[in-house]
Order: C-alpha cells, then sequence, then structure tokens
C-alpha cells in the first residue's frame, strides 16, 4: 500500500468518525443555516462561526 492510499485511508477514516458524531460534513449542515443565502450568510459572519466551517470542511473540497 503506497503513501497516497495510506492517507486515503485515513481520511476516509476521519469523515466516518466525524458523520457519526456530527451527521454532516458540510457548511449548511454544520451551521443550520444557509450561506448562499445574504441575510443567513450575515448571521454566520456575526457569529464568527464561518472561520470553524471553514476550517472544519476544507479539506472535504
Amino acid at each position: 500500500m503506497g503513501q497516497k492510499d495510506i492517507m486515503n485511508a485515513k481520511r476516509a477514516e476521519f469523515l466516518q468518525k466525524f458523520q457519526e458524531k456530527y451527521a454532516v460534513c458540510n457548511c449548511k449542515g454544520l451551521l443550520k443555516h444557509d450561506i448562499s443565502k445574504p441575510e443567513e450568510m450575515q448571521k454566520i459572519l456575526d457569529e464568527g462561526l464561518y472561520s470553524i466551517c471553514k476550517r472544519t470542511t476544507s479539506a472535504d473540497h
């Protein structure tokens, strides 16, 4: 098994555990706001939640 395969297996394991704990792994689901709607995005920014979501989901994109 090569290094890439090992890392992909670790990523898959992490995503599985994350989804077991949080049920979703996207910003909309984690924040319970839709970032495509300006008024909801503003709430996210005002509450300082976007940076958390961005860090949490960035490996998934």
